[in-house]
């Protein structure tokens, strides 16, 4: 009996002094995390590999590391998997553009939706610096909706058509086109339909200004003006100067003709479709008189003993004229003014320029918008309304609140021309005119007399 005891009490001693030796190993063994700091090297997050997107901080952090990883892919010619990798296993320091009041703001923003759908969003300076990025999923958790790819829909159209146009010499402030289908098409049941529709569904059947027609969102004029800008040349453009994936598009223009695609570019219809960091980046040229900074979170890589493996060198694109981003700025303006699809991204403590996007009965809705300091776009899911400029406003308003070194006014970088025109024909006003605005204009711009009065 006093052996058999003898023997467990030899095995309790053996298994508790394993135990011992399996702690001592973990308590010894370094934990794989790694730092994520700001710019001025406060830590923004502590995180191992194992990290979900439940903190608001941690979806700045997931495009941090994505970022990081390639950059370290190329430098040191391996995967993408591999370098991500050594972020924990050589513990790495990523510094980053991170701006808490901005993150807080954006977070408080959107976070009371959390439960209502999936919404992404990120807001940039003006140089392309990623300063917060938020993102949550209703049926997908574990995906970054900062980084998810969706059709811009209408938000696309400064870009993809009304820019070009302008800088073209194809449109002004008040050139008008009809308010009426561009074309029939036919239905998959065999009827003939009158085609783009409007999102009311109606169609004004009269003139109106680029000024109305950007501020309403009408589809209509979009892709007649696009049908004039070049339907190819805004392919172009928008792989060109933004490297916007646009392979399908391209394909089936070339092989088919423009017209299978008006759509898809007139209307931000396209297949692959963009991030929300995406258009914060593409929208901040119409603030920064048309010059394009490619966004980016990081400005250095660290190893853990401080050495620098890499420093972001800024490489600013001008894309349009300053003339045309001035005149744009102005015309995204009347979005978020009384009348505009975008009026409740209106902020009392800073001017606004956006545009909003939606389609499939608000299934994606979009805001894309500009303050003197930030340009910001934000997607949500399905929803019964756009609440996009909601967020955009109760975030800047915010950011702005208070803080009296932000601008409230944008910089302007061109000498724009103010005339007075009639809003029936957009011609030059005359004495017997009614309806009278003010519009902006390319230097040098002559209206003919208004005729129609």
């Amino acid at each position: 009996m006093k052996k058999k005891t003898k023997i467990i009490g030899l095995c309790v001693a053996v298994i508790a002094l394993v135990g011992i030796i399996f702690i001592c190993i973990f308590a010894l063994k370094p934990k794989k995390e790694f730092e994520v700091l700001d710019q001025s090297g406060e830590v923004i997050a502590t995180f191992d590999k194992w990290y979900t997107l439940e903190e608001p901080e941690m979806v700045y952090c997931d495009v941090a590391v994505s970022e990081a990883s390639e950059i370290l892919a190329e430098k040191y010619n391996c995967s993408v998997e591999k370098a991500k990798n050594m972020l924990w296993d050589k513990k790495f320091q990523v510094y980053t553009y991170y701006e808490e009041d901005v993150q807080s703001a954006l977070t408080i923003a959107c976070v009371r939706y959390k439960k209502d759908f999936s919404c992404g969003a990120a807001v940039t300076d003006l140089q392309g610096n990623i300063v917060a990025a938020y993102g949550h999923g209703v049926d997908h958790m574990d995906v970054n909706y900062a980084m998810h790819s969706a059709s811009p829909y209408s938000s696309l159209k400064p870009l993809s058509v009304y820019a070009q146009a302008i800088e073209k010499g194809v449109i002004n402030w008040s050139s008008t086109y009809e308010d009426s289908a561009y074309k029939q098409v036919t239905s998959s049941d065999g009827t003939k339909r009158d085609w783009p529709a409007n999102a009311n569904g109606k169609y004004g059947n009269k003139d109106v200004t680029i000024y109305e027609a950007i501020r309403k969102s009408l589809n209509t004029v979009a892709v007649k003006c696009l049908s004039d800008v070049g339907i190819l040349s805004s392919v172009e453009f928008l792989q060109g100067k933004f490297e916007i994936p646009l392979s399908s598009e391209q394909y089936t223009a070339t092989v088919h003709g423009g017209e299978e695609v008006i759509g898809n570019l007139g209307m931000g219809y396209l297949k692959e479709g963009v991030t929300p960091i995406d258009m914060a980046g593409y929208y901040q040229i119409f603030a920064t008189g048309g010059v394009y900074n490619k966004p980016s979170t990081i400005y250095m890589i660290c190893d853990a003993k401080g050495k620098e493996l890499y420093t972001r060198e800024y490489t600013p694109k001008e894309v349009i004229t300053p003339v045309t981003a001035d005149l744009m700025n102005k015309l995204l303006q009347g979005v978020a003014k009384t009348g505009g699809t975008g009026v409740e991204a209106f902020c009392e403590t800073t001017q606004v320029a956006g545009k909003t996007g939606s389609a499939d009965g608000n299934a994606h809705c979009w805001f894309a918008g500009i303050t003197p300091e930030y340009s910001c776009a934000i997607w949500h899911g399905q929803h019964y309304k756009n609440l996009a400029p909601v967020l955009f406003s109760r975030t800047m308003e915010r950011v702005y609140e208070g803080d009296v070194e932000l601008k409230n006014v944008f910089a302007m970088h061109s000498n724009l021309q103010k005339i007075m025109y009639c809003e029936e024909s957009g011609m030059g006003m005359s004495k017997d005119c009614t309806l009278v605005q003010m519009g902006y204009y390319v230097p040098g711009t002559q209206l003919e007399t208004c005729n129609k009065h």
